[in-house]
């Protein structure tokens, strides 16, 4: 179980370094390629033309050259951070909309890094992680701006539910999960629900120890606060690196809705999230 390629979101904004520096942890650990990607869109301006009418004038003069320079920014840090790390690198970039551009580029890797979306970035040149989980067809790894504890090596927390999303982020965790100190399977519910939560946790443990990964099942009895807080808080308390869980991202004609829990989780966490969806 191995990924051969592992792609991280480079932006300007302040906590790119250790999102970097994970990126090339992760690529050293697997002897995968390392692709650095970065894209801008520049941001149009409204004109007032006449008979009032509003229009909006595209990519041209100091916004183009605006997205240039956030290009080059992101990749002269690119490249600043990874000269300490000996990993195969390729760089892609664009002047494009950055969550069109990466859910392009998907194709060529297994995982995606990016960072929580902050107001440090503009949204011109942000990710949006529930976006990209949505559009992407690949596992994505929110990084916090601060890693205190590795994904590799580390306590592992899968956040059960029983659901497709689930089944599949579980799927896309195992070579993480193969590299992790210990596993624990967990599942928030009510006390009439715990039989069929350890039914279902026991199969997973099972599915996981033919891959060679060993892991225990853990039934959270619900305490009424939102179901994030409560996986939050085990893995705060087992000094987890990583936390594994379906995505519930739903899409309504054209537009999508993350679910609570998704969305709570991908806006508080301060563990490393594996997604997907």
């Amino acid at each position: 179980m191995r990924y051969s390629a592992v792609m991280v979101y480079v932006d300007t904004g302040g906590y790119n370094a250790a999102r970097i520096d994970l990126a090339c942890e992760v690529a050293r650990h697997f002897e995968a390629r390392l692709i650095g990607v970065s894209a801008s869109a520049a941001q149009p301006w409204a004109v007032l033309p006449e008979k009032n009418s509003f229009a909006i004038s595209p990519d041209s003069g100091p916004n183009l050259d605006r997205a240039e320079a956030n290009l080059s920014c992101a990749k002269d840090l690119f490249h600043r951070v990874v000269q300490n790390h000996q990993c195969r690198l390729e760089w892609r970039s664009s002047i494009d909309n950055p969550n069109d551009f990466v859910a392009g580029v998907a194709r060529a890797a297994d995982i995606i890094l990016v960072g929580r979306m902050g107001n440090d970035v503009s949204p011109y040149h942000a990710i949006d992680p529930a976006k990209l989980i949505f559009c992407a067809g690949r596992p994505v790894l929110v990084v916090p701006a601060s890693v205190k504890t590795s994904p590799l090596g580390s306590h592992a927390v899968i956040a059960w539910k029983d659901c497709r999303e689930a089944r599949r982020a579980i799927l896309d965790a195992l070579p993480l999960l193969g590299k992790s100190k210990n596993v624990s399977v967990i599942n928030v519910v009510g006390g009439e629900q715990r039989p069929t939560a350890l039914q279902q946790t026991s199969d997973i443990e099972c599915f996981l120890a033919h891959h060679g990964i060993m892991s225990r099942s853990v039934i959270i009895e619900d305490d009424g606060r939102s179901i994030a807080r409560q996986i939050m808080g085990f893995a705060t308390a087992n000094q987890s690196g990583l936390i594994v869980m379906g995505a519930r991202i739903h899409a309504r004609l054209h537009d999508w809705t993350i679910g609570g829990e998704t969305h709570d989780m991908l806006k508080k966490c301060s563990t490393c999230l594996l997604l997907s969806n």
